[in-house]
């Protein structure tokens, strides 16, 4: 029993990751007969994984037609992920400032010196930033809520994987996190709270500028910033 749960987290993760990186792209069919051979696993952990997927929203299992990756969030859903980011983040951030440990503080150094280095790959960019924030957030020792943290990246991953952040965007992500470590370094509360809803706020104006706007959107966009 517990090996067949070990595949069909391995098969759950194989697969997410292929959805997140692009691999697997919106609209794609996920045929369990071509998983099963691709991934070296057999038909069981593959349907579980492929059905876990569903429920988190990645992957949508139509009838008549099997599994198919899921669309990216609408503008308007993207606002509210958004929104939700910055009340989830700010708790975990500012718990696990709190509690920030010299190891874990040298590890963010590390990725954010990593960042600046590779600022010219988009890729390892990308990854150095989540793991920024996860290595960070981590320190809280809030697994669920780091958990929802999880979710709602992927859903704004599955919109990412067809775009790359452009230099300027890394740039000043890449500045973010450098005043955030010094903030941090100091125990200034006050300011990692500032940097990091505009190092959020950045990510949504970014994604914002990749999708194109209309009358409907602006008009719910503006109804949610006025509540």
């Amino acid at each position: 029993m517990k090996k067949n749960i070990v595949k069909s987290v391995t098969a759950y993760q194989m697969i997410r990751d292929g959805i997140l990186s692009g691999e697997y792209l919106p609209g794609s069919r996920l045929v369990l007969a071509d998983l099963q051979k691709k991934l070296g696993l057999g038909q069981g952990p593959v349907r579980d994984a492929l059905m876990r997927l569903d429920r988190s929203g990645l992957v949508e299992n139509i009838p008549f037609k099997g599994a198919v990756v899921s669309a990216p969030p609408s503008l308007e859903e993207m606002a509210t992920i958004y929104q939700t980011r910055k009340l989830v983040e700010t708790q975990m951030a500012l718990a696990a400032a709190k509690k920030m440990t010299a190891p874990t503080l040298k590890q963010l150094t590390k990725l954010v010196a990593n960042s600046r280095k590779d600022i010219d790959e988009a890729q390892k960019f990308f990854w150095h930033d989540r793991t920024f924030h996860l290595s960070w957030y981590a320190v809280a020792d809030m697994p669920h809520v780091l958990d929802i943290f999880g979710h709602l990246n992927d859903h704004v991953d599955t919109f990412l994987n067809t775009h790359t952040y452009d230099y300027e965007y890394r740039k000043q992500s890449i500045e973010h996190h450098e005043e955030i470590l010094v903030a941090l370094k100091n125990h200034d509360i006050a300011t990692i709270e500032n940097i990091l809803h505009s190092n959020i706020q950045l990510g949504f104006n970014y994604v914002q500028g990749q999708i194109p706007v209309t009358p409907d959107d602006e008009k719910e966009l503006s109804d949610s910033r006025r509540n």
